[in-house]
């Protein structure tokens, strides 16, 4: 109607002709949505419209009846218009247009019945239309059947493939299993090796040392034999402090030799952890490579998909008369769409997976050969050993046979004094040690947790940034065949963790059958070190005696060599702590390439989705590009933040290195304050001895326990963190991407096409009312057309006729979209809040199961500490009862000492173990989530 309001109207005459109204009522048309046109005629200054049936050379009132005639026909083949036309009556807005059209329809019915001849002309055009569009649609459904075709066999390949990874991920999960046994017993094998390494190296030492001390034996005894005057008081005065010496020097080798397998063994676990990063690193960069490829693939299968629907669409305006048949065709298309994209993504997925598997697959045998050729060489390593020690053994036999006469005539009081002597010595010892343990275990436990937990911080924000930024991409390109992926992502996903889940178990019981065989190695192993022990006490006694009896004085020679030795543990407490700053250093490099990593990634996901906007939603474009500088800046403001608060932690761990460090030194000048005092406490200490041996074997208990639950804890803490973070991603995913996101986005859609069709029903109400108002014109310009001339108008007639027939399918049209409509938003709504019943649910649910979980947590980490706490009460009540008995069958008399001395000596040592349990109470508020271990450390030291 508004083209035709803007064509100027000719200049009214006083006398209008048919000629003139004929030529002029066909260069203005009106063109609707259909491509059809409404003929009008402009009568002075007035626009009339023109019924395509009225003829002006017969009578109004005929040509009225004749088209009441047709309607009549028309209504009793069409039932569907009835409904139409009933629907128009009774609609109040058209009662004023109905009574005009009626006064119309009747003056013209008579001049309908000349139409009958135009219409078969159109009826035979129409059928020829019919079989060529017959024609297209034919070639169209030989595509279909192509595609179908071509869909089937993209399913035989991907049964193929699915099949193929089954058997490749059932071959890998039985090679990972055999290589973690495979490592595990080769770690075990490498642990006892160095154990009867070191035990070798240190047996050899004493042997060396028993040949020196033989033969200065011999010499004594032919010195003593010489000097007859001297006092034998004094010569046993000075053996006694020989043997000090020599003792003390045995164990200062044992000591270095010790510290220097522990610093093999942490460049080792060195060396492991860089090939950890590498592979980290590669693995990180192939993952975004495929990221990349797969991104650029979905774009293009989109792009291809709207192409179809844009096809579809026209194909649909074309072929009016086969839509019903076009719309199931199109349908079943883009089911098949959606089932090829996702097979094409599953496949893709499928090959990366089998990829990564290939690379790990020959990764692990190339480690299983490498593992090979080490334990053959190790096995030949044992076997000299083992020939060694019998030759050992050959030689100490024969060393036992010489001096078995000497050591029957003194064996009772110097068994005492060695016994004294000996325990003394391995107490303190053994203190210094366990004090230096540690301390060394709290502060790797500090550092380690605090890196571990800033870098998992700051990779979980990192993610959930990209995975946030991801999801508002994939919500801009939604449809329906992106959550039925989604949905069968998820299955897959679920049947995976039950696969991890099962997996973990039955690790996790192997794992319980290893330590349980590591166990009893352990108790062999002890079993054959406390024999060794007692012969190695029977020739210290042996040696004893003998210089005992040859009662002569021992001069000091080995001090330059005591002073060597301390300097070379100095350089290596050195390097050992150079070697943890660079380890510090390299963590501090790792966490700021992941920061620059995880900032260029979340640059580039920006501006894809710039672009993705500025092409598909160019009305949006400012306000889109303002929510992602505002992203941006966020993500800055937080890497700055978190740049501020590493800094800060590395200062503290700095300020606790140095406290630490003087804290060892301040303990070095105790420890050897305590050995200058111990010297005038050996009464104190046979009163205390068994109480200190039983406190002894509690703390290298509570050791290896303490060693053995960090790592498991660890391990577990690690594996946690990841399960949470894979669900967290997964619950953020579905929620963003899953069919309650679809069905808000179908909502919005259906509400735009509702009002659209709402603007269209105003405006037919206001093009209707516009006619009525010009009725009386029609029916003036009429009469006197009639009058002037008979002209025929037969084609005109025939044009109105097929407008009023395309205008009465268009309202029915958009009667059944607006039923249609409603219907469909009412559905929408429907499943919409049944979605969100569904999914607070199952929220309510998930919350239920991990306050369930902690709950559970808690009771096992009370019954655990519970369990310590008796065993530990046996055990002590076990050892208390053993000594009262060596007390109640000793038959050597009690040696008296000053009380003051015991006394200090007892408080020295209660306030060492009060320092123990505040340290340990101080980490446990430092770090609250190693509550468990930090309880078990402090119930241990309190029982």
């Amino acid at each position: 109607m508004d083209e035709n309001s803007e064509t100027s109207p000719p200049e009214s005459t006083g006398q209008s002709t048919v000629e003139e109204y004929s030529t002029f009522r066909h260069q203005v048309p009106d063109i609707d949505e259909e491509g059809q046109t409404d003929a009008y005629a402009y009568h002075g200054e007035n626009i009339i419209l023109v019924h395509p049936m009225y003829d002006e050379s017969r009578p109004l009132t005929a040509q009225v009846e004749e088209i009441y005639d047709d309607d009549e026909n028309n209504d009793n083949e069409k039932p569907a218009e009835i409904n139409i036309m009933d629907s128009i009556q009774n609609n109040p807005l058209f009662d004023r247009f109905q009574k005009t059209l009626k006064e119309h329809l009747l003056k013209i019915q008579k001049q309908l019945t000349e139409e009958i001849a135009s219409l078969d002309n159109q009826l035979a055009e129409s059928d020829r239309e019919r079989e060529e569009l017959g024609a297209k649609l034919y070639d169209l459904q030989c595509v279909v059947d192509s595609q179908r075709s071509q869909i089937h066999n993209l399913n035989t390949e991907i049964l193929n493939v699915s099949k193929k990874r089954q058997t490749h991920e059932e071959s890998v999960v039985t090679l990972k299993r055999d290589f973690n046994q495979k490592s595990n017993n080769y770690k075990e094998a490498k642990r006892i090796h160095n154990e009867m390494l070191q035990e070798l190296d240190n047996l050899q030492a004493l042997e060396i040392e028993i040949s020196k001390w033989n033969k200065e034996v011999k010499d004594e005894i032919t010195v003593a034999k010489r000097i007859v005057s001297k006092d034998a008081q004094e010569k046993e005065k000075q053996a006694e402090e020989k043997r000090k010496m020599d003792i003390f020097l045995f164990n200062l080798d044992q000591e270095v030799r010790r510290r220097e397998i522990e610093l093999a063994n942490i460049n080792e676990q060195i060396a492991e952890q860089d090939v950890i990063i590498e592979d980290l690193n590669r693995s990180l960069a192939d993952a975004n490579s495929d990221l990349e490829i797969l991104q650029n693939e979905h774009k293009r299968l989109f792009q291809s998909w709207r192409e179809v629907i844009v096809a579809i669409t026209q194909r649909d305006k074309v072929l009016t008369k086969s839509k019903d048949e076009l719309h199931k065709e199109h349908q079943i298309q883009k089911v098949l769409q959606a089932n090829i994209d996702g097979t094409r993504k599953a496949t893709i997925r499928e090959k990366e997976t089998f990829d990564k598997m290939s690379n790990l697959k020959n990764r692990i045998v190339n480690d299983l050969m490498s593992l090979e050729r080490d334990f053959e060489r190790d096995s030949d390593q044992n076997q000299k050993v083992l020939e060694q020690i019998e030759a050992f053994n050959a030689l100490l036999e024969k060393t036992d046979e010489d001096f078995k006469q000497a050591r029957s005539e003194g064996l009772v009081v110097e068994n005492h004094l060695k016994r004294l002597r000996l325990q003394i010595e391995r107490q303190n010892r053994q203190k210094y040690t366990l004090e230096e343990q540690i301390l060394e275990l709290l502060q790797d436990q500090i550092s380690s947790d605090k890196a571990s937990d800033y870098r998992a911080k700051l990779l979980r924000e990192t993610q959930a940034k990209r995975r946030q930024l991801e999801i508002n991409l994939s919500n801009t390109e939604g449809q329906l065949a992106m959550a039925l992926l989604d949905l069968e992502k998820w299955k897959s996903v679920v049947a995976r963790a039950k696969e991890n889940i099962d997996r973990l178990e039955k690790e996790h019981d192997d794992i319980d059958e290893v330590s349980r065989s590591i166990d009893k190695d352990i108790n062999d192993v002890k079993v054959q070190i406390e024999a060794k022990m007692r012969k190695l006490t029977l020739l210290n006694k042996e040696l004893d005696r003998l210089i005992q009896l040859a009662g002569g004085q021992e001069i000091n020679p080995l001090d330059m060599k005591v002073l060597e030795l301390e300097k070379s543990i100095d350089e290596t407490d050195q390097e050992i702590q150079n070697a943890q700053q660079f380890w510090l250093t390299l963590q501090s490099n790792v966490v700021n390439l992941s920061q620059k990593r995880t900032h260029q990634l979340n640059e580039i996901i920006i501006a894809r989705k710039q672009l993705l906007v500025i092409e598909q939603r160019a009305l949006k474009i400012e306000s889109d590009l303002a929510k992602l500088q505002n992203e941006n800046k966020e993500t800055i403001r937080s890497l700055n933040i978190l740049n501020n608060q590493f800094a800060q932690l590395n200062g503290r761990l700095y300020d606790k290195k140095k406290n630490h460090e003087k804290a060892e030194h301040q303990c070095q000048m105790t420890h050897q304050e305590i050995n200058n005092r111990l010297e005038e406490s050996e009464m104190v200490i046979l009163q205390l001895e068994e109480t200190i041996a039983q406190i002894q074997a509690e703390i290298e208990e509570t050791k290896y326990i303490v060693m053995e639950k960090h790592h498991e804890a660890l391990s577990w803490e690690t594996k946690f963190k990841m399960a949470v973070e894979t669900k967290k991603y997964r619950d953020v995913e579905l929620a963003s991407s899953s069919e309650i996101a679809m069905m808000k986005a179908e909502i919005h859609r259906m509400e735009v096409r509702h009002a659209q069709l709402k603007r269209a029903q105003e405006k037919l109400l206001q093009d209707l009312d516009n006619s009525v108002h010009q009725r009386g014109h029609i029916f003036d310009a009429a009469n006197s057309r009639e009058k002037i001339s008979g002209y025929n108008t037969s084609k005109s007639r025939s044009i109105i006729q097929h407008k009023i027939n395309e205008m009465k399918n268009k309202i029915k049209q958009l009667n059944h979209e607006i039923t249609a409509a409603e219907n469909g938003l009412v559905d929408i709504v429907g499943q919409q809040r049944k979605l969100e019943s569904e999914l607070e649910t199952k929220k309510q649910e998930l919350e239920d199961e991990h306050l369930q979980d902690k709950l559970i947590q808690e009771e096992i980490e009370q019954g655990m500490l519970l369990k310590q706490e008796n065993l530990e009460n046996i055990v002590r009540k076990q050892h208390r009862a053993k000594c009262y008995r060596k007390l109640l069958n000793t038959c050597q008399p009690y040696k008296r000492r000053n009380e003051s001395t015991v006394n200090q000596d007892f408080e020295r040592q209660l306030e060492a173990h009060e320092h123990l349990i505040n340290i340990v109470e101080g980490l446990q508020q430092e770090f609250p989530d190693q509550k468990y271990v930090t309880t078990k450390i402090l119930q241990t030291l309190k029982g």
